[in-house]
């Protein structure tokens, strides 16, 4: 990335507030932080702008929804017109989530953070697992001090797939979390919660085969990737809908078919898609047929006739033509 795209993500976001609190239950204590962290500092400051990147393009991430009169979002709706404290805030919404950490001897560092995304103010909470790890120790014995390693709980690498978060619009409430282990739904938030939009695709392409057929759905699938791609990029949302009408454009039935068993499968008719979801959606495309042949070529290819073409024949059969090569390489 360049340096003008680097000050242009950093401008897109803009971190408030944020504070750590410890929740070390497999030791027995917790550790409340009474100050937010300094961000001042480019090193915090470089670490919780990732963390908040990374939720908004986690995969994992659902949308969600407050149950009525829930306890959280009133808490939220105070801060937001000031009536409480970050710091006060950062701990009450805890409470739940520290009983259960003490109940079953667990361990996190809870993250807190409010910050604005493209103009938009945002609250949310990373629960960073903690990890055993073999740390050096110095003891003070009569000879004077001694170096030993113990084992010793840190938290995870910067690196670490987050899989235990929250971050919800300030102005109207939209929930999105991740909650590989339910404790956010269940013990922080008491919430509902949508499936991801991965699970969506996953299950959306599954219809997509099973309605197709064995012939024709590699270029089914291939087709609704490129819908979902093109309409995320261009909307920011994906409607099953149009992406039905775009796929099977000229079989009604099978557009039919299809929405409904999305509704059976209780699909949501509109999904957002993060950028690595999409990003993904552009990989190679690869084909193996029957004989043990691998194809392996970009997916919008599929509509590129002059390339690559498809000749379904009356026997139920494929051939497969590739055009218009100048050159063949092995590799190994």
């Amino acid at each position: 990335m360049n340096e003008n795209a680097l000050l242009e993500t950093a401008s897109n976001l803009i971190v408030l507030k944020a504070i750590l609190h410890i929740l070390d239950y497999a030791h027995g204590k917790a550790v409340r932080s009474n100050a937010t962290m300094n961000m001042e500092d480019p090193f915090l400051e470089g670490y919780v702008m990732r963390q908040i990147r990374r939720m908004h393009n986690s995969t994992m991430a659902a949308t969600g929804a407050f149950t009525k009169g829930n306890r959280v979002q009133e808490m939220l709706r105070g801060y937001f017109q000031k009536q409480i404290s970050f710091e006060e805030i950062s701990w009450d919404i805890l409470q739940d989530v520290e009983a259960y950490c003490n109940e079953h001897a667990l361990s996190y560092d809870a993250l807190v953070v409010d910050y604005q995304k493209d103009g938009i103010p945002y609250f949310g909470v990373i629960l960073l697992e903690e990890q055993a790890a073999l740390i050096h120790h110095t003891d003070m014995i009569e000879k004077g001090m001694v170096n030993t390693v113990q084992m010793g709980m840190i938290m995870p690498m910067r690196n670490k797939r987050l899989t235990l978060f929250f971050y919800i619009n300030l102005l109207n409430m939209e929930m999105h979390l991740a909650d590989e282990k339910e404790i956010i739904t269940k013990r922080l938030l008491a919430c509902t919660k949508e499936k991801t939009a991965r699970q969506v695709l996953t299950k959306a392409e599954e219809i997509i085969e099973e309605i197709s057929g064995t012939m024709d759905s590699a270029q089914a699938v291939s087709q609704f990737r490129q819908t979902v791609r093109i309409q995320s990029e261009n909307n920011g949302a994906v409607s099953l809908a149009k992406t039905a009408q775009e796929v099977f454009a000229q079989e009604p039935v099978k557009q039919e078919a299809f929405l409904k068993k999305a509704v059976q499968e209780a699909l949501p008719e509109s999904t957002s898609f993060a950028s690595a979801e999409v990003r993904r959606l552009n990989r190679q495309q690869k084909l193996v047929t029957d004989t043990g042949i691998e194809i392996v070529f970009p997916p919008d290819y599929y509509q590129k006739k002059d390339l690559i073409e498809f000749v379904h024949h009356p026997d139920g059969t494929i051939s497969i033509e590739i055009k218009n090569i100048g050159r063949i390489t092995s590799k190994h």
